[in-house]
């Protein structure tokens, strides 16, 4: 009949709205869900990441530190949301809290290497990015720093070898020299200098010798031992009859080698 076919029409148009309803519903549902998952993983990222990761004001105030950051630095969030994030900076910055704000707003980012100081006072070295962000309508700085101790612990070793190798180097009695593979002297100890009738290294250094021609009394000699060292990679000894400063002939016995990049380019000759 003609009111049953309302009614199942009518029943037929309800059950659609219904399911559009529920699938409206669900894909809220969903979508809530999403971005409550991204919310948790990013915020399980930076609380488990290894960088000390902080959130910083405008005015300078720390409004978040994540897990890594509070184990370094021992301080507790209750803590450190009183603190301005120059107050745990152990070296002054080169510039003052506006005018770096300034700059990472302009620039987006700023890196700096500098030192924190923990709550109980000591100093760790760290690599610092601090990046501008904007979120609904508010400014913010996040800040990642890297401990760097491991690497200035072995800065710092490489200095002291470095200082050992050229206090063995100056003040050896034996004449020890360093040359370009064109063979320009670049390096001398006194020993060398003196050997050759200049009163330091340094006065031999600022003659800008080519070794070849001005120290060879047969430049020949000087290119077999270049062709060895760069050809062979050995250590050479050898015997060549060398000029002095006033012009006089010796014979001078050397040990040399090429010292060689990771690519094997000969970069200088060194000896003895």
């Amino acid at each position: 009949s003609k009111f049953t076919d309302e009614m199942e029409n009518l029943i037929h148009e309800r059950r659609t709205e219904i399911q559009d309803l529920n699938r409206q519903i669900y894909d809220e549902i969903t979508s809530h869900e999403k971005t409550h998952f991204q919310l948790q993983f990013t915020q399980f990222a930076m609380d488990a990441a290894s960088y000390m990761i902080t959130w910083i004001s405008r005015e300078g105030r720390f409004i978040y530190m994540n897990r890594q950051a509070q184990q370094v630095l021992g301080y507790q969030y209750r803590d450190v949301i009183s603190k301005k994030f120059q107050d745990l900076i152990a070296d002054v910055f080169p510039f003052p809290w506006d005018e770096i704000w300034e700059i990472i707003k302009q620039d987006q980012q700023y890196t700096i290497e500098t030192a924190l100081r923990t709550s109980n006072g000591i100093e760790i070295p760290v690599e610092m990015v601090l990046n501008y962000l904007e979120f609904k309508d508010k400014q913010y700085c996040c800040c990642f720093a890297k401990d760097i101790s491991g690497r200035k612990r072995a800065e710092e070793a490489l200095r002291e070898s470095e200082q050992k190798y050229r206090d063995i180097f100056e003040k050896s009695v034996s004449g020890l020299f360093k040359t370009t593979p064109d063979g320009r002297l670049v390096d001398a100890n006194d020993a060398f200098a003196r050997m050759y009738g200049y009163s330091s290294a340094g006065e031999m250094l600022a003659a800008g010798l080519d070794v070849g021609r001005d120290l060879y009394a047969n430049s020949d000699d000087r290119k077999e031992v270049l062709n060895f060292l760069a050809d062979k990679g050995k250590v050479e000894h050898y015997e060549a009859e060398h000029f002095k400063r006033d012009g006089t002939l010796f014979w001078v016995a050397i040990t040399a080698r090429a010292i060689r990049d990771a690519d094997g380019t000969v970069i200088f000759y060194e000896g003895t």
